[in-house]
């Protein structure tokens, strides 16, 4: 699991405050969010709480767990309401792209149902400079994930050093109650043949 690591502010001896970055920034988001589980569930064991924070982490990079963000990255919100149902909200957790050298490279969105009900027909839309595409996703069941696999974006990269692409998912209001966090339904990323997620 990731958490926040780069400059931390924390306090500082005589009421100042500290930017600071690392293991010893992130570690202590896991720690806090760990003790927080267990007080909202007397008799949870550390180990148990932090297989929670495992199962409810959002998706990041690559789909499904990899090597940079583990199995996504730490969000408490979702462990705690886990059991609140009815909560729409679909997130675009990330573009990825990862150069094969292939002519028929493609990248993968991942489209990410955070909620606690599942979401029918999300519209995602695709685009980078003119180029534009439309896709639907017919079902995702609540804590998974769906991949989108697209070129858009990637016949630019021959001619630029890094090439903008914006992603958007929207939630059918008729088959869906209204997302409660559009904030994460879109995602601006910039890729290049070095991308790393």
């Amino acid at each position: 699991m990731s958490a926040p690591g780069f400059a931390v502010v924390a306090a500082w001896p005589e009421d100042e405050m500290i930017s600071f970055s690392g293991t010893s920034a992130s570690a202590p988001f896991v720690s806090g969010a760990v003790a927080a589980v267990m007080s909202e569930n007397p008799g949870l064991t550390a180990s148990s709480a932090y297989d929670l924070l495992i199962d409810y982490s959002n998706e990041a990079g690559a789909p499904g767990a990899d090597i940079i963000y583990g199995s996504g990255t730490l969000n408490l919100g979702r462990v705690m309401e886990r059991n609140v149902s009815g909560i729409t909200d679909a997130a675009v957790a990330s573009y990825y792209y990862e150069s094969s050298g292939d002519a028929q490279d493609r990248a993968q969105v991942v489209v990410e149902n955070r909620g606690t009900t599942a979401l029918h027909n999300l519209t995602v839309e695709i685009g980078s400079g003119n180029n534009e595409q439309t896709y639907n996703i017919s079902f995702v069941p609540p804590g998974e994930i769906a991949v989108v696999e697209t070129s858009v974006g990637l016949p630019s990269l021959s001619q630029e050093l890094g090439v903008k692409v914006s992603t958007e998912v929207r939630v059918n209001e008729n088959l869906n109650q209204s997302d409660r966090n559009p904030q994460d339904n879109i995602l601006n990323t910039v890729i290049s043949d070095e991308l790393a997620p």
